[in-house]
């Protein structure tokens, strides 16, 4: 075995979560997902309660593991009702939970349950490319990712996650401007591994492309950006908009 091997092996140790911490994160889950189902049942609202994100993916990092839930309701559902409804279910979900309202496209609720933090997230029920909100494509996402990435990927995704964190560009947040966790699982499926996407982007060239299907002839016309990744649900959405030049820069000169 090389040194680089070694590395890699040990790596790995530190990334992946042990039966323990899969049987404690899976307890939560399960019941918010129950909890959720409850209470859209005693409303008898039209709504659908989903896991999604990375715990859903399985390709979580040791220790860093959140759980995204996701209603969906119908896309005819007037805005302001939505917001209202969303976040009124949102907060029984949680209820005797410690919460927070975030602020994305629409308010979203961020709550601790044992410490796991959990986001309830509303968004539209609506058929691929027919988004209303941002947040419409995470289910699709999450489906997309459970049918392509094989059991031995979700290894792979997860040291690229690692790597990035280390390096201060992994997160698609405004402070951060670098690649989210959902860009790594699009990357892992590319190139094949961890090293893989290392070598890929240790001779990258500003104004690549990186999709998973047929590339748009008039790709490059569309999107200005230093890197375009194509979204695999919605190849009018460049993945990369959101990685500055600076974060992409680093992740280059540090593969």
């Amino acid at each position: 075995m090389s040194s680089l091997d070694e590395v890699v092996a040990a790596a790995r140790k530190i990334c992946e979560p042990d039966e323990e911490e899969r049987r404690s994160i899976s307890k939560i889950a399960d019941a918010t997902l129950q909890r959720a189902n409850s209470v859209i049942a005693e409303r008898k609202i039209q709504a659908e309660a989903v896991l999604g994100g990375s715990y859903a993916k399985d390709t979580w990092l040791k220790g860093e593991c959140d759980i995204d839930l996701f209603l969906k309701f119908p896309p005819e559902l007037d805005r302001e009702e939505f917001k209202q409804i969303a976040m009124d279910i949102a907060k029984e979900i949680l209820a005797d939970h410690p919460t927070i309202i975030r602020y994305a496209e629409h308010p979203y609720l961020e709550g601790y349950i044992d410490n796991i933090r959990i986001n309830v997230v509303p968004c539209f029920n609506v058929k691929p490319r027919r988004w209303i909100s941002a947040a419409d494509r995470s289910p699709y996402h999450t489906q997309y990712v459970k049918e392509h990435l094989k059991e031995d990927l979700k290894s792979e995704v997860r040291l690229l996650k690692k790597f990035l964190k280390v390096i201060g560009v992994y997160g698609a947040e405004v402070r951060i401007k670098g690649f989210s966790g959902y860009v790594c699982e699009v990357l892992i499926l590319k190139f094949g591994s961890f090293l893989n996407t290392l070598k890929a982007f240790s001779d990258l060239k500003r104004g690549t492309v990186i999709s998973l299907g047929e590339v748009p002839a008039d790709v490059r016309l569309r999107f200005q950006t230093p890197i375009v990744i194509l979204d695999p649900i919605d190849p009018e959405r460049n993945l990369g908009a959101a990685i500055s030049e600076e974060s992409l820069a680093t992740f280059i000169s540090s593969a």
